[in-house]
C-alpha cells in the first residue's frame, strides 16, 4: 500500500573558491512489487544513469526526466528504462525498453530530452517523444514543447509557456494542446509586496471565442507570519464568482501547522459545510503525527478516519510511516492498514524504500506483507571526485511533509548560515504551478495549497544563494 512519507534533501554547497571532492551520483535504481501471494517480490523495472565528465549529476535544472513516476534530478547525458514480464519469477525477461538523451546549454540549463523506444526485433532505437526547453537572461523556464515522432519528423502535440516579475515570480502559466483545437488554460498569478501569492485565476481556452475563459478563481488570506489562515476557492458560473471550497488553518507558535479544515459550499450556495479535518503533532519541528477526520452530517461531528504515524532515525532521516483507519463500532476501533519503511547510506542518500499492507490473518495476530500493490526501491551510487566551490560552506535541509499530501504540504527549510531562497513547484511535464521567496534567515516554514492540484507527482526546487535542493512529492485525492 502506498502511504505517507515525509521526504528530506540535503545539500552541501560552497562559494567562491574551487577544491576537489569525493561526492556520491545516483546511477542505478530497481523497483519490484508484490507477488500474487503477498509472500516474494516480483521485478517490475529498472533505471540506469550515464553520465559525461562534464555532469557530476548533482547540478540542478528546471526541466525534469521522468519514467513510470521515476524522477531524477541531476545533469545526466542519457538514462536507460527496462520493464520486466514473465508468467513466473524463473521467466522475466525485459519487455520494453527505453532510454532517453539529455542536452544542456552553457548555463546547464536542460534544453532538450529525447525518448527512444528499442524495437527488440530489428534491433534499433526509435524516436518516441521530445520535451524542449528555452530559458530567459535569468535562466528561469519560458516555454517547454512535448512532441512526437512521426514517422521521419517531430510533431508539436502541446506547449507551455511562463512569464515573470521582477522579482522572479511567476505571473502567467500557459498551456496549449495542439491535438484536441488549441485547447489548453491560461494561470494568472498575483503577488504581495513580500513575493507571498495572494491569488492566482484559472481559465480555459474557447474555440468559439479564441479567447480564455473564467473558470476557477483561488484567494489566500495571510497572516502576520505570511502563512494562511484560509484559501478561499472559487468557481464560475455565467458572469459571476461563487464560492466553490474553503481551508481553514491553525498554527503554533513557530507557524508549524497544527490543525486544517476543508469546507465545501452546500447545494444552495448559502452556507460553508465541512468535509475533512486534519491535526498535526510534532516534537520541536518534526511531525510526529498526522490524523485526519471526516464530517458526519448525520451526527454533525467529525469521525475519526485515517491516522498517519512516522519514525525518524537518529540524523532526522524519516524511517517509518504507520497507517491506521478508524473503524466505529468495532472493538478495535483502530487498526494497522500500512507501513513504509526507509533505509539511507552513511551520507544520508536513500537506499532502499518499501511499502507493505497490513494483513490481519486468521487468527488474533496479524502481520505487513508485500500485497500486489506494494513496491520496493532500491538505488545505488558511484562516488567520484569532482571539483565544487568549497570554501564558505553551507549545508541546507529541506522537509516535505505530508506525502502524499491532500490539501496543504508544509515545507521546512534549514540552513547553516542565512539564506535567501525561491521555492518552485513542477509537474513532471516541467511547469511551474508556484512559485515564491522564503523569509531570509537559518529556518523557513512554508505551507503550500495542494487541495486544487490535479494527483499526480511534483518537484519542489529550492534556489538558494549558495545552492539548490530539490525534492519530489505527491499529491493524492
Amino acid at each position: 500500500m502506498k502511504l505517507k512519507f515525509l521526504l528530506t534533501a540535503t545539500l552541501l554547497a560552497g562559494t567562491l573558491a574551487s577544491n576537489a571532492q569525493t561526492v556520491t551520483r545516483l546511477i542505478a535504481s530497481e523497483r519490484d512489487t508484490g507477488g500474487i501471494t503477498g509472500t516474494f517480490w516480483v521485478h517490475c523495472d529498472s533505471l540506469q544513469y550515464v553520465y559525461s565528465g562534464a555532469h557530476t549529476g548533482l547540478e540542478v535544472n528546471t526541466g525534469t526526466l521522468s519514467y513510470n513516476n521515476w524522477t531524477y534530478q541531476g545533469k545526466y547525458d542519457s538514462a536507460t528504462y527496462i520493464r520486466w514480464l514473465g508468467t513466473s519469477v524463473a521467466l522475466l525477461k525485459p519487455n520494453y525498453i527505453t532510454r532517453t538523451s539529455a542536452s544542456y546549454d552553457g548555463s546547464t540549463n536542460l534544453t532538450a530530452a529525447i525518448t527512444q523506444n528499442y524495437d527488440t526485433g530489428a534491433k534499433t532505437w526509435n524516436n518516441a517523444y521530445r520535451y524542449a526547453y528555452a530559458y530567459d537572461a535569468g535562466n528561469r523556464i519560458t516555454k517547454s514543447v512535448y512532441s512526437v515522432w512521426a514517422a521521419s519528423t517531430w510533431i508539436d502535440s502541446n506547449r507551455s509557456g511562463y512569464t515573470y516579475d521582477a522579482s522572479g515570480n511567476v505571473l502567467t502559466d500557459t498551456f496549449t494542446n495542439f491535438n484536441n483545437g488549441n485547447r489548453g488554460y491560461l494561470y494568472t498569478y498575483t503577488y504581495d509586496t513580500h513575493n507571498n501569492i495572494t491569488m492566482y485565476v484559472y481559465q480555459t481556452y474557447s474555440t468559439s471565442s479564441s479567447s480564455y475563459k473564467n473558470n476557477t478563481q483561488v484567494k489566500y488570506y495571510l497572516n502576520a507570519g505570511f502563512k494562511p489562515d484560509s484559501t478561499i476557492t472559487y468557481g464560475y458560473f455565467g458572469t459571476t464568482w461563487y464560492y466553490s471550497s474553503e481551508d481553514l488553518y491553525k498554527y503554533d507558535g513557530s507557524y508549524h501547522t497544527i490543525a486544517d479544515t476543508f469546507k465545501r459550499r452546500n447545494m444552495s450556495g448559502t452556507a460553508w459545510v465541512n468535509n475533512t479535518y486534519h491535526t498535526y503533532t510534532y516534537a520541536g519541528s518534526v511531525l510526529l503525527l498526522d490524523s485526519s477526520r471526516s464530517w458526519s452530517g448525520m451526527t454533525s461531528t467529525w469521525v475519526n478516519y485515517y491516522a498517519y504515524a512516522y519514525a525518524y532515525n537518529s540524523t532526522g532521516l524519516q524511517t517509518r510511516t504507520d497507517i491506521n483507519k478508524y473503524t466505529s463500532g468495532s472493538t478495535i476501533p483502530w487498526s494497522p492498514l500500512g507501513r513504509d519503511t526507509a533505509s539511507y547510506n552513511a551520507d544520508g542518500t536513500i537506499s532502499y524504500y518499501a511499502t507493505g499492507t497490513w494483513n490481519a490473518g486468521s487468527g488474533s495476530g496479524g502481520f505487513y506483507e508485500s500485497a500486489i500493490n506494494d513496491s520496493r526501491n532500491k538505488y545505488y551510487y558511484q562516488t567520484i571526485t569532482v571539483n565544487t566551490p568549497n570554501v564558505a560552506k553551507t549545508t541546507g535541509l529541506i522537509k516535505v511533509y505530508p506525502c502524499p499530501g491532500s490539501n496543504l504540504v508544509n515545507i521546512d527549510l534549514t540552513w547553516d548560515n542565512a539564506e535567501s531562497a525561491t521555492i518552485s513547484i513542477y509537474d513532471m511535464s516541467g511547469r511551474v504551478w508556484s512559485q515564491w521567496k522564503a523569509n531570509t534567515g537559518t529556518a523557513s516554514h512554508n505551507s503550500l495549497s495542494v487541495s486544487q492540484y490535479p494527483a499526480g507527482n511534483y518537484l519542489i526546487r529550492v534556489a538558494g544563494e549558495h545552492g539548490d535542493l530539490t525534492k519530489l512529492f505527491t499529491v493524492a485525492h
